[in-house]
């Protein structure tokens, strides 16, 4: 058990500009140690930089820094992605708003859940799709909607099962963390059709998925333009299906990109 005064928490600094925004500055945070989360670190200490890609900040982040590190902290929701990749994925929700409703497959014990629950707002939705649901903590006594699916996530009888609890409707984030090869294109093809256009899929683990994650762009989004030999150049996938996604490389990595009507990268199962 962590005693008092061990791994002590240190609040982010904020600085408020002349125009109402809230910057955060945060450096060498001391993070979990290896009694936080025995199934995630266990060789000792642990310590990240947080010195991540910023993002313009809003007037009011929908969960801040302090809070997000706060649930880190607390053991039975233990979070199990690399804490700076995950807070630039929720970095890059909130300046993509609106958010009110996510699917998130592959869930285990719901600490991700938990921070989703505490980003949405009252009356917001959250679906989570697992083979094996263990969460830790009482989702049930949640002020927002959370509904569970226990099922495999590259059937198309759990898709069928998470749409209808949408009855219609689309969300604006699918959070995928579940199948670590070309099965997490399958999710992204079923559960891609439930996010809104102009909505955002996140992929977890985009290190364990090179091929399919490099080849949605071709060359990869961060690789040399080709050229023909006379010099002329040959524009990427992401430059003429005007796919655009991003990657932040810390851990395992994490991915995001917008789902456009207009891009034919990605082929949904509707």
């Amino acid at each position: 058990m962590m005693k008092a005064g061990d791994n002590k928490y240190i609040p982010p600094s904020g600085t408020l500009d002349e125009n109402g925004y809230t910057t955060y500055t945060i450096q060498d945070y001391p993070l979990i140690q290896k009694e936080k989360n025995p199934q995630r670190f266990k060789a000792g200490d642990m310590h990240f930089d947080l010195d991540f890609p910023k993002f313009p900040p809003t007037k009011e982040m929908l969960l801040n820094i302090d809070d997000f590190f706060k649930i880190y902290y607390t053991l039975e929701h233990c979070p199990m992605q690399a804490p700076d990749e995950f807070f630039w994925l929720l970095q890059f929700v909130d300046y993509n708003r609106p958010f009110d409703s996510i699917i998130e497959i592959g869930v285990q014990m719901g600490g991700s859940a938990k921070v989703w629950e505490q980003m949405l707002p009252k009356d917001g939705t959250y679906i989570g799709v697992d083979q094996a649901l263990n969460f830790k903590w009482n989702y049930r006594d949640s002020d927002r909607k959370m509904i569970l699916i226990e099922g495999d996530s590259q059937s198309v009888s759990t898709y069928n099962m998470v749409k209808n609890c949408l009855k219609g409707k689309k969300v604006d984030v699918l959070f995928l963390d579940a199948a670590h090869g070309l099965g997490a294109k399958t999710e992204c093809e079923l559960f891609g059709s439930l996010v809104r256009d102009n909505g955002i899929i996140a992929v977890q683990d985009t290190r364990l998925k090179r091929n399919w994650w490099d080849e949605m762009t071709g060359n990869g989004i961060n690789g040399k333009h080709t050229q023909q030999p006379d010099g002329t150049h040959i524009p990427n996938r992401q430059e003429t299906d005007r796919f655009i996604k991003y990657e932040f490389k810390s851990s395992m990595a994490t991915g995001i990109f917008y789902k456009n009507k207009e891009q034919t990268v990605v082929k949904f199962f509707e």
